[in-house]
């Protein structure tokens, strides 16, 4: 009978022991929860911020190099030998000349949000020309 009420209160003593442990456990886990949720909704991600995740500070968090659909042209009219304006910038050729009429043709791309851990080089986003008037 002795031996029967020890081996009842070290079974009394070993189930109080894990239900206060789990619940320990899940109080915390609950806590944990709760602060990443809050973290999220308020936009904040720890760890993600610009320089921290890219390794530059130029870089744009978050973010991936886009290149928009299809490809622009514009038809210009060259006013200088040798180079030819465009909305975007100046072409330099020798091949240009005055009084000519070209067609250019060119693509664009822009750092666009994306999803967490990525980064975007701006120095990579601009115009890609795809036509310089003569192909």
């Amino acid at each position: 009978m002795k031996k029967r009420l020890i081996f009842v209160g070290a079974l009394l003593l070993a189930g109080t022991v894990t239900t206060s442990l789990c619940m320990k456990n899940a109080a915390a886990t609950t806590d944990l929860l709760a602060a990443n949720i809050e973290a999220i909704s308020a936009g904040e991600y720890p760890g993600w911020e610009g320089s921290e995740l890219c390794g530059d500070a130029s870089f744009h968090p978050n973010a991936i190099l886009d290149k928009d659909p299809g490809t622009t042209t514009e038809t210009v009219v060259c006013q200088q030998t040798g180079q030819l304006k465009f909305s975007r910038g100046v072409l330099f050729d020798s091949r240009y000349l005055k009084g000519i009429t070209y067609t250019i043709g060119y693509e664009t791309s822009s750092c666009q949000r994306y999803n967490l851990g990525s980064c975007c080089d701006p120095s990579q986003a601009g115009y890609h020309i795809i036509n310089d008037g003569f192909r």
